[in-house]
């Protein structure tokens, strides 16, 4: 077996998140939607501001190779 960790950056150039510290309490339906979707498949995810808004998903995966 052999881990290996994905990384998912999504990234825009708008106005960016209005307020980062409270996006994890957000009921927004597009950002809920990315939350349930990122838990079900075990990943991390972060919401930051980088000249827009910035989702970055880190997803720890195994895989099995048959040799």
């Amino acid at each position: 077996m052999k881990d290996e960790i994905i990384t998912f950056t999504i990234k825009d150039n708008g106005q960016g998140f209005p307020d980062t510290d409270t996006i994890n309490s957000a009921k927004g339906f597009g950002l809920e939607l990315v939350k349930i979707l990122s838990q079900q498949i075990g990943s991390d995810i972060s919401f930051s501001n980088d000249n827009g808004a910035k989702v970055i998903i880190v997803l720890n995966k195994t895989l099995s190779r048959k040799q």
